[in-house]
């Protein structure tokens, strides 16, 4: 048997060398990839949402021995950044994350037998908790027992192969993050407390004091400082990572599920491997190849029609969307940041800032119930003209959208009047370039060259992603704009009004016009807009003719979760993005 799955694994390995680089990927020798595991255990009857069984990680570690992976450690990732030795073709990181009693039972003799390196995070609450008592484990109590003990830490740090990193010391726990009550993670929220959010000082002053207790902590344990953070969930915001710098500490892993740059020790990828996955699974995600572009079905919310003007009546109403959100097989959302009047001037906004007045705190409790409890993603859109003809200075948007990356956990934001931005097409390859590498140009793109209204939205977007630095972006074109999709933005979509005309001619050009490849579709489409909702007819027909095309993305405005217009059953055998079963 142990033949049959090391030949097996031998033909695997034809299909699993990395991708050809392309524009905005990561240089020859410093590209790797990274697995982050958390428990193993031998009966599949313990799993929980993260584990793994053993027999799927000794696979694994099969797999890498005879399809010609090499483990490297911190060490060798070092190196490349420093241009001293260059990665193998097939680098792979192994971590494991929380510090399970089974590091030391499982993984140790696994790394020993091998001799493959690990990097084994510790929580340091966890481990420090005394014998027979109880820890917080998210929001579910868990013996203390279940994690590794000083004595074991100790003894896999003098192998040389187990090198021991900061989970942090009590960051791995929700914090009140809104009046409501959601809970959202501590490394990246401020907590709302007492009336009040917790401002910049006081919140990079709990992130210097909780690194500092880890790290000093395990320097005490095992005679060594660590050098490395793992961020509790993958979260992180660019001044966590500045502290963490300031600490000493000179990697950072995250859950970005993206090949890993030697070049950006702060923000190493990774995988992270759910539901213990077989060996495909995991050894398809490792090559980080979209083979299929994904379906994205889009509608818009206006928090008006959710705001009852007090929370009861507001959160009845959101269980409404949330129901309608899986009736209609969408998956992702776009939510209005601010109401504006008649001539474009925004007149308050659902999200504390400093420079309109606040209608209702309410964006944060949406864009978390929508991604937490209808599994969308949620963009928030806030445009930049509108917002600079109401505050009349470019340094006043770029703080608002400051201060909305920070209270709001959004997935991306929805941008439009840039029409330089979207001039600037994916170039021969770049039509279908990865996440990462649209991540990577975006980056990139100089300021200078740009028209002024173009280098205000780049600039507003970049000041939201500072608080969250893998925050998507939608870029929203005029009508009769060339169709295709922008080379940075993650998805580019086309104004239409939502009559049987014109949204015949925006799918015909769909077919014309856009690049070839597979991979560009899921970067463009249609936005169906229009001061009412689409009719059923309508919204049915363009996403026929759409699918028909090779596209697979489609969004519409006006949505109305209250009047259920368009008709959530009559639109979903066509419009969901799920094939089967839909989810009535």
């Amino acid at each position: 048997m142990q033949r049959l799955i090391l030949a097996l694994l031998t033909c695997l390995a034809l299909a699993c060398a990395l991708p050809a680089q392309a524009a905005g990927d990561i240089a020859p020798g410093k590209r790797f990839v990274s697995i982050a595991f958390h428990d193993v255990v031998d009966d599949p009857a313990q799993l929980d949402g993260d584990a793994v069984t053993t027999d799927r990680l000794v696979a694994f570690f099969d797999y890498l021995r005879g399809a010609g992976w090499t483990a490297v450690s911190l060490d060798d990732v070092d190196a490349a950044r420093r241009g001293e030795r260059p990665l193998p073709d097939k680098a792979i990181l192994i971590t494991f994350d929380d510090g399970y009693e089974s590091l030391y039972t499982r993984v140790f003799p696994l790394a020993l037998a091998y001799r493959m390196p690990i990097v084994a995070a510790l929580m340091g609450g966890w481990v420090n908790a005394p014998a027979g008592a109880t820890v917080m484990y998210g929001d579910k109590p868990v013996p203390r027992d279940n994690f590794v003990t000083w004595d074991q830490v100790r003894e896999m740090h003098r192998s040389g192969l187990i090198e021991i990193a900061s989970h942090s010391y009590g960051l791995h726990q929700g914090v009140l993050a809104n009046p409501q009550g959601n809970t959202m993670p501590a490394a990246v929220t401020r907590i709302y407390a007492g009336g009040r959010y917790e401002d910049d000082a006081s919140y990079r002053q709990r992130l210097i004091d909780d690194l500092t207790r880890s790290r000093d902590q395990i320097a005490r344990e095992t005679g060594q400082a660590p050098r490395t953070i793992v961020w509790p969930f993958g979260r992180y915001t660019l001044e966590g990572a500045d502290v963490a710098r300031s600490l000493g500490y000179r990697f950072a892993l995250t859950l970005d599920p993206e090949p890993a740059d030697a070049a950006l020790p702060m923000a190493l990828a990774r995988f992270l491997p759910t539901i213990d996955p077989p060996l495909s699974v995991i050894e398809r995600n490792l090559r980080f190849v979209q083979e299929r572009a994904p379906a994205q079905r889009l509608l818009c919310v206006d928090p008006a029609k959710l705001w009852s003007g007090d929370l009861a009546g507001t959160d009845e109403r959101l269980g409404k969307l949330i129901e309608r959100v899986r009736k209609l097989g969408t998956n992702t959302v776009v939510i209005d940041a601010a109401q504006s009047d008649a001539d474009g001037r925004l007149t308050g906004a659902w999200f504390p800032n400093s420079q309109l007045p606040m209608t209702a705190n309410l964006l944060s409790r949406l864009a978390w119930q929508l991604q937490t409890r209808g599994g969308v993603e949620a963009y928030i859109r806030l445009p930049v003209a509108a917002a600079l003809q109401t505050l009349g200075d470019p340094a006043k948007v770029r703080l608002m959208f400051r201060e909305l990356g920070v209270q709001v956990p959004a997935t991306g934001l929805m941008m439009e009047g840039a029409p330089g931005l979207l001039a600037l097409a994916a170039e021969s390859g770049e039509g279908g370039a990865m996440p990462w590498q649209t991540h990577r140009l975006r980056l990139a793109q100089p300021l200078d060259g740009l028209e002024p209204a173009d280098r205000l939205v780049l600039q507003a977007f970049r000041e939201a992603a500072n608080a969250r630095p893998r925050l998507k972006l939608a870029l929203l074109a005029e009508p009769g704009a060339p169709m295709t999709p922008s080379a940075l933005a993650d998805l580019t979509l086309f104004q239409v009004a939502p009559d049987p005309a014109s949204t015949r001619r925006v799918v015909e050009r769909f077919a014309t016009e856009r690049p070839p490849g597979n991979n560009v579709a899921r970067r463009m489409g249609p936005w169906l807009a229009g001061p009412t909702p689409p009719a059923a007819l309508e919204l049915r027909s363009a996403m026929r003719g759409l699918q028909v095309a090779g596209g697979t993305v489609l969004g519409w405005c006006a949505d109305d979760v209250l009047a259920d217009s368009p008709p959530a059953m009559q639109v979903a055998p066509d419009v969901s993005s799920s094939t089967f079963p839909l989810r009535f």
